[in-house]
C-alpha cells in the first residue's frame, strides 16, 4: 500500500506539471494572438503580403513547440463530448417533467441516487445509458463514496433473493394445500360411501343387480327401511327413558314421527287435528 500511494502521488504530480505547462502554452498563444491582432492593422497598412503574415504567425507559434497532433481532437474527446450532449438532453427532459434536487443532500441521499443507478442497470429502454451516466455524474459531483454503489447493489441482490425465497415458499405452500385438498376430497368420498352408499354397495355385491333402476329401487328401499327403524328406535328410547307411557296410542306415534322428521330432516309435517285425532286424544284421557 505505501508503494502504491507513492506511485499515485507521483502520477498526480506529473499530471499537475503537464497541466501547468499546457496552461502556460495556452496563455502564451493567447498573448501572441492578441499582439498579432494589435499589429495586424500596421502590417496591412505596410502592404505586407499574406505569405509574410502566415510566416510571421508560424515563427511566433513555433516558440511553443506546437505540433499537428496538438491541433487534432482525440476520438476519446469527441466521444466524451457527444455523450455529454446526450446526457444534457436527458437532464433537460427530466427537468421538464419537474424532476430536480439531486444536489440537495438534505432531501436527496446518496443511497437513493445509488439505488436508482443500480435499478437502471436492469433496464433496456432507449436512453438507459444516459440515465446511468447521469446518476453516476450526480454521485461524482456530490463527492459520494463509490462504496455506496456496492452497498446498494448488495441490497438489490438481497431483495431478489428474498423475492425468490418468498415465491418458492408460496409455491411450496400451494403444493401442500393442494395435497391437503386432495386428501380431504378422498376423505369426503370415503365418508360418502360409508354413510350413504354402504348399503347400496352391499346390495350390489350380494344381489349383483345389472339394471340401474333396480339398483336405485333397492337403495331407496334400504334407506326407507333404515329411516323407519331409526324412528322406532326413537320411540323405544323415549319409552325406556320414561318420556312416553307404555300404552302409546296412534296419535302419540304420529306426533312423535312429526317431531322426529322435523328435528332430523328439517321437514315440517302437517299436524293431525281432525275428528279422529280428537277422539283418540279424548279416549287417552279416559273419556267416552
Amino acid at each position: 500500500m505505501p508503494a502504491g500511494n507513492d506511485l499515485l502521488a507521483q502520477r498526480i504530480a506529473d499530471l499537475t506539471a503537464e497541466r501547468d505547462t499546457a496552461k502556460y502554452k495556452l496563455a502564451g498563444v493567447l498573448d501572441e494572438i492578441s499582439d498579432f491582432c494589435a499589429s495586424l492593422d500596421g502590417a496591412l497598412m505596410a502592404n505586407q503580403s499574406a505569405d509574410d503574415l502566415v510566416e510571421n504567425i508560424q515563427l511566433r507559434l513555433s516558440h511553443y513547440r506546437l505540433t499537428d497532433a496538438d491541433r487534432e481532437i482525440h476520438p476519446d474527446d469527441v466521444a466524451a463530448d457527444n455523450f455529454a450532449a446526450a446526457m444534457k438532453f436527458k437532464l433537460a427532459i427530466a427537468r421538464a417533467k419537474g424532476r430536480s434536487g439531486w444536489d440537495d443532500k438534505e432531501n436527496c441521499s446518496g443511497e437513493f441516487l445509488a439505488s436508482q443507478l443500480v435499478a437502471h442497470l436492469n433496464k433496456a429502454n432507449f436512453g438507459t445509458f444516459e440515465d446511468i451516466a447521469n446518476f453516476a455524474m450526480m454521485l461524482h459531483q456530490r463527492g459520494e463514496s463509490p462504496l455506496v454503489l456496492t452497498s446498494e447493489f448488495i441490497a438489490s441482490e438481497n431483495k431478489k433473493i428474498q423475492a425468490y425465497q418468498d415465491h418458492y415458499a408460496a409455491q411450496k405452500k400451494v403444493t401442500e394445500l393442494a395435497a391437503q385438498v386432495e386428501q380431504l376430497q378422498e376423505a369426503v368420498k370415503a365418508c360418502h360411501l360409508s354413510a350413504m352408499d354402504r348399503n347400496f354397495a352391499r346390495l350390489m355385491q350380494l344381489a349383483e343387480f345389472k339394471n340401474p333402476a333396480q339398483c336405485l329401487a333397492a337403495r331407496d328401499a334400504e334407506v326407507s327401511a333404515k329411516a323407519v327403524m331409526n324412528f322406532a328406535d326413537v320411540i323405544r328410547g323415549a319409552h325406556l327413558s320414561g318420556f312416553v307411557p307404555a300404552d302409546l296410542n296412534v296419535y302419540d306415534v304420529y306426533q312423535t314421527a312429526r317431531n322426529h322428521v322435523k328435528d332430523n330432516y328439517g321437514v315440517i309435517v302437517p299436524a293431525w287435528d281432525d275428528e279422529d285425532a280428537k277422539q283418540i286424544r279424548q279416549q287417552a284421557k279416559g273419556g267416552a
